[in-house]
């Protein structure tokens, strides 16, 4: 088995909420199943709260619900430019592969 630290973002990162969110992977296998890896539902909370008012709230099946959302267009978008890197030659995913299918996934989603 392989351990991994957790996944951190860049401090100055619009996402820093996400920091720490994951757990620890424990194996290779597991780092390469999407099933096992979600959105924690008070990560979701905090993400929207970014963007509501104070007295806005939402319930448990809402954040469930945003979670698995948010699972699939994360999944999707690695999927996604994943291809595109192998159509530019690239064996490896950059900056500019997710930029080239942002357009569409957005429209898709």
């Amino acid at each position: 088995t392989l351990n991994l630290e957790p996944l951190h973002t860049e401090p100055h990162s619009p996402f820093g909420v996400m920091e720490g969110s994951l757990d620890r992977l424990v194996s290779s296998e597991a780092a390469l199943d999407p099933s096992t890896v979600t959105f924690k539902q008070e990560t979701v909370q905090k993400l929207f709260s970014r963007h509501w008012d104070a007295k806005t709230k939402g319930n448990s099946d809402g954040m469930k619900l945003a979670a698995e959302y948010l699972r699939c267009f994360t999944i999707e978008a690695a999927h996604r430019a994943a291809e595109q890197a192998k159509m530019d030659g690239s064996d490896q995913v950059e900056p500019e592969h997710l930029e080239k299918i942002l357009p569409q996934l957005l429209l898709d989603f």
